[in-house]
């Protein structure tokens, strides 16, 4: 436990609650004004509640963020009281502005809100969850600079006070702030999406001047209900809000710069005639399309799952419809790790079109060889089933693309590189649909290498299930890593525009052109999986890091 402190004079209370009294103060030595936050009286005796928070303290001094507000240390006053020394921040919190302005525009409010994302995804990577995200706890300096306060230490002092469970229940936050897992408990009540929950919430707020749900809603309230859009807001701006606002912690973008640039661009989307209502809610209807109760991340409908009927009345493949639109293929000069081949400009999808929810599994691939009396690639002893086929050429591709057909009846084949970059990013513009940084609890790759402020991890040294981390906003699986993808576009290293062409049997280049691949695998550093990315090879390669995802026209 620390010493009794003489080194601070209190100047001024900055703010109080059940949680605790913070106080202006001026560090004698230095004249440097800090902000001390104080115990509650009631927790001097409970000496475990104090090793708790003494602990949280320190973690949060080790977060090294320019949005994070700077936690200095723990220490005991002359009467023994404890408190915990943070760097003293100048200007106003931000519920203080939307008390003066009422609301802000969309702009405005992503400038304000882009800093506090990236301070979240830098402290889930380093496994610290905030817990209380709210208009009071940013604090927005005369210079601009934006700051994250009072950053995880309310959950200690809740569960030890006896206002919380030490339980899966997390009554740590603030209600009208807090997600329903919060309230009924279950594993996510302390995940990093309860965060993300947060942030969306703060934003709804800032561009309508009120919170989106009432306090009793919060934990009963229907997977559909949503309060009505910010004024303002286009469609795929809100559809994209919603799915941060989502009931189920699963459906919810993975991180929280993923959460404000899928808005970002919902609001730039020119969104396109969506595809006829063909789909049944109530069961199987025309071309066996289901509707899903979630909406994606970019906000260009609803986002919509299918299996096509085989000849011997099976199901197919799972397909995720992707609608049209428009986005920025290749990375901008300043991404990490970019290559000269990846030039950005504007491609348009022009017309809606479907792509498998996963890399195709071996389950698939065999049945296939077994049907058309085709030799079984080999797994490397890794395992078949659901994990992706390997070691399959771009004709093995082509060839299976050609048999689901017949099967179904329907057109599948290989996506373009631009349809299979476009859904990839899913509305997002950062280097992974998720945000800018990776670890390997978010993908299959060589996790003894980092990319910009990721951690290392495992290095799983093969491939693992095709449904292995969390689907990106459109429901794609593993768009990251794993396996490398094959594509239907000819290779061009100046993206010439073959990247939004399908190379047809009639092209002269048809059997010696190579191919591009896209995703990365298992066996990459974690650059090579970013979302730009683009590899080749010659049509007739195989290896144990290449495998394909179906696409299909409508």
């Amino acid at each position: 436990m620390s010493q009794p402190d003489h080194r601070f004079r209190l100047l001024a209370p900055l703010g109080d609650g059940a949680m605790g009294e913070v106080w202006k103060a001026e560090e004698l030595r230095t004249g440097k004004h800090r902000a001390l936050k104080f115990v509650p009286v009631h927790l001097l005796r409970d000496s475990a509640a104090l090793a708790r928070l003494e602990a949280e303290a320190d973690r949060l001094a080790e977060l090294h963020h320019p949005s994070i507000v700077k936690t200095l240390g723990w220490r005991r006053g002359p009467e023994g009281y404890p408190f915990i020394v943070m760097a003293c921040l100048e200007g106003e919190t931000l519920r203080s502005r939307l008390l003066r302005e009422q609301r802000l525009d969309l702009e405005t409010a992503l400038a304000v809100l882009r800093p506090v994302a990236a301070a979240l995804d830098h402290a889930h990577g380093q496994g610290v969850i905030h817990r209380d995200v709210k208009p009071e706890n940013i604090m927005l300096g005369p210079d601009g600079r934006v700051t994250l306060v009072d950053f995880g230490l309310s959950d200690p002092l809740k569960r030890s006070s006896g206002l919380g469970q030490a339980s899966d229940k997390d009554a740590s936050g603030t209600v009208g702030y807090m997600p329903p897992e919060a309230f009924v408990g279950g594993g996510g009540a302390h995940h990093r999406k309860r965060d993300i929950y947060a942030l969306a919430v703060v934003l709804y707020e800032c561009l309508s001047g009120e919170l989106p749900f009432d306090g009793p809603l919060l934990a009963i309230r229907p997977a559909e209900l949503f309060p009505g859009c910010p004024e303002g807001l286009r469609d795929g701006a809100w559809a994209a809000l919603k799915q941060g606002l989502h009931r189920e912690r699963t459906a919810r973008p993975g991180t929280a710069v993923a959460l404000l640039e899928s808005v970002a661009a919902g609001q730039r989307a020119v969104v396109k005639p969506r595809l006829p209502a063909v789909v049944s809610v109530h069961g199987w209807g025309a071309g066996q399309v289901r509707q899903l109760q979630r909406e994606t991340a970019a906000g260009l409908g609803s986002e919509m799952a299918f299996q096509d009927r085989l000849r011997d009345g099976s199901v197919g493949p799972e397909m995720m419809v992707i609608p049209a639109g428009t986005f920025l293929i290749g990375s901008p000069e300043d991404e990490a790790g970019r290559d000269s081949d990846e030039r950005q400009h504007e491609v348009t999808i022009a017309r809606p079109f479907a792509l498998a929810s996963c890399a195709l599994a071996f389950g698939w691939y065999d049945r296939f060889c077994a049907a058309t009396g085709r030799e079984k690639p080999d797994d490397r002893g890794w395992g078949r089933g659901e994990r992706p086929a390997i070691n399959v050429s771009w004709w093995d591709a082509v060839a299976f693309c050609e048999w689901l057909s017949v099967e179904t009846g329907q057109v599948y084949r290989l996506p373009t590189e631009a349809e299979w970059e476009y859904a990839c990013r899913a509305g997002t513009v950062t280097a992974f649909w998720w945000g800018n940084d990776i670890h390997p609890g978010l993908a299959n790759y060589d996790g003894n290498h980092t990319y910009r402020n990721g951690r290392k991890g495992e290095y799983r040294r093969k491939t693992v299930p095709v449904r292995s981390f969390e689907a990106n906003p459109w429901g794609l699986y593993q768009m990251h890593g794993n396996v490398w993808e094959w594509t239907g576009s000819a290779w061009d290293a100046s993206y010439g525009g073959t990247e939004q062409d399908y190379l047809s049997k009639n092209n002269a280049n048809y059997q010696e052109a190579p191919r591009v691949l896209r995703g990365g695998s298992w066996d990459d550093f974690p650059r090579r999986v970013r979302s730009a990315n683009r590899g080749r090879n010659a049509p007739g390669g195989r290896d144990n890091g290449r495998g394909f995802r179906l696409a299909r026209s409508f």
